[in-house]
């Protein structure tokens, strides 16, 4: 199960902002659900959030709400974390240090309709997902994808700090096994990519949420250093964005691979060095000091790369809103590959998801693996294909910059 819930720029709303554009994308995880696209291919499912971070952060406790953005009493306690008193709660406070989203404090009823239509519905198709995967396999591994500043800065714990390409957090062993980061960590160091564990960051409210490693519940975080894929000036896609896709198609199919063979107890435990081991996941020597140097380039040549690609808008409609495509509703993509052995030459396929904030997703007759009655089977795996509310498929993405 892969997810990435910063992905996303559409919503609908007419707010107060102060921030400008440019400062409002510094929080969007660019194309981190584009990199990931290959999961159902895997067997894996994929959800992204269509809406965008500043708006809500579905990587937060509900009520993890800064009582300075609020203009008046919600109807329940909130519970400020740190993020949220340094401005980076449920509900932005600053886009960049010093600079704030909205130009004045957010009405009550205004902050439980934004929680309700955004916060909600990302939350309740994750824990479906990962519910019906654990009720059918007793296990589930779940990745929460995300991508990071090169550099931290004053609204992070690393200040200044230089970051690594990938940084794997388990909440310090909390949210999955040592089995789960080890397959992950190997595949990346494998490919001769720099991977830091739980620092500067261990994991949010949704690798917490959903995670119970004693119950086969297993989630972990991965943050993707920008400079790898992405002029982080212009938020532009450079060279390095396809190379990184094929790659962690490679570490999906790893994953995926390892889980079968967990799952079905061929293997007790996978790799036991210590995360700073520079010998952990080298099981590509001649390849490791290429990819190495490759990434040490993008790493050195940070914010001065130029590559190609459009820059995006932070959000459709303008200054004071946007739209969220034909539907005009949140819009989440949902992307399917069903881990059965067949897939069916015919396929009368049955659309779900009537949530008027959900996507329409439209599934073939092979849902859980099991062929319609009177289909003939012979080939791997089965495809899914999204269809969006305004009947097109790929909505949840149309018209994306």
């Amino acid at each position: 199960m892969v997810d990435s819930p910063h992905s996303g720029l559409r919503h609908t709303e007419s707010l107060p902002l102060a921030a400008e554009p440019s400062a409002l994308l510094t929080g969007w995880d660019a194309y981190v659900d584009e990199l990931f696209a290959h999961t159902p291919e895997v067997g894996g499912a994929l959800l992204s959030a269509a809406f965008p971070r500043w708006l809500v952060d579905a990587n937060r406790a509900r009520d993890d709400i800064d009582p300075e953005l609020v203009d008046g009493e919600l109807p329940y306690p909130i519970h400020p974390s740190d993020k949220a008193r340094r401005g980076m709660g449920v509900l932005r406070r600053f886009a960049l240090p010093g600079v704030p989203v909205y130009s004045g404090k957010l009405p009550p009823e205004l902050v439980e309709r934004l929680l309700a239509t955004y916060y909600d519905p990302y939350h309740a198709a994750l824990a479906g997902l990962i519910e019906a995967r654990h009720a059918r396999f007793g296990a589930v591994w779940h990745i929460d994808c995300h991508s990071m500043k090169s550099r931290g800065n004053a609204m992070n714990i690393d200040n200044g700090a230089i970051r690594p390409d990938f940084v794997i957090g388990n909440r310090d062993g909390k949210s999955c096994s040592a089995d789960f980061v080890a397959v992950v960590v190997d595949a990346l160091r494998g490919l001769g990519y720099e991977v830091g564990v739980n620092a500067p960051y261990k994991g949010a409210q949704l690798v917490a949420a959903y995670s119970d490693p004693a119950r086969g519940r297993h989630s972990l975080q991965v943050e993707i250093n920008r400079v790898l894929y992405l002029d982080e000036a212009r938020f532009a896609k450079h060279e390095g964005f396809a190379t990184l896709q094929a790659h962690l198609s490679q570490v999906l199919e790893q994953v995926a691979g390892s889980a079968m063979e967990i799952d079905n107890g061929e293997r007790s435990t996978v790799g036991a060095l210590p995360p700073d081991d520079p010998r952990r996941g080298n099981r590509h020597p001649r390849t490791r000091g290429s990819w190495q140097a490759h990434n040490r380039c993008h790493r050195a040549r940070g914010r001065d790369q130029q590559g190609a690609g459009d820059a995006p808008v932070p959000y459709e409609g303008g200054r004071g809103g946007g739209t969220a495509g034909a539907s005009g509703r949140v819009l989440r993509q949902v992307r399917e590959g069903l881990l059965c052995r067949c897939r069916c030459r015919e396929s009368r396929g049955s659309t779900v998801g009537t949530d008027p904030g959900v996507s329409r997703i439209r599934l073939p007759s092979t849902i859980a693996g099991l062929c319609h009655p009177g289909l003939h089977c012979r080939e791997p795996r089965a495809a899914v294909r999204s269809q969006g509310e305004d009947g097109r498929e790929g909505g949840a993405h149309q018209g994306r910059g």
